[in-house]
């Protein structure tokens, strides 16, 4: 983290920002982008605030290094386990067998790949 800096310019009504630090700038993600508990942080940008959870659930290194998804344990509330990288070709193979299973004429398996799109798209 770099040195803090005032910019008295910008202590002002309009900008606000004038208490600044200097920083490498990693990547440029969008907000729908960071998990929710970032943007969480993130809705009261004018304060300054300490973020509540582990350091672990702002899953920045899953932002920062990209195409990769996150393994998490539902029986520990969607603790993380590992960052494992997984190739987006094999995620795409692995939706298509989902996809194939909604047309099952099994019930319950129609229901487990439902479950499972949707807690991947969310």
């Amino acid at each position: 983290m770099g040195l803090y800096k005032y910019v008295e310019e910008l202590d002002n009504d309009r900008d606000g920002m004038c208490h600044q630090r200097e920083f490498k700038l990693l990547k440029t993600v969008s907000y729908e982008d960071l998990s929710p508990k970032l943007q969480e942080l993130l809705r009261h940008r004018g304060t300054v605030t300490k973020f509540k959870y582990p350091l672990e659930d702002a899953e920045l290194d899953l932002l920062i290094h990209g195409e990769g998804v996150s393994q998490t344990d539902s029986f520990r509330g969607g603790e993380i386990t590992s960052v494992e990288q997984v190739p987006i070709e094999v995620i795409n193979e692995a939706l298509n067998v989902l996809y194939d299973a909604l047309n099952s004429s099994d019930q319950d398996k129609r229901f487990k790949a439902a479950i499972e799109i949707l807690r991947y798209v969310k």
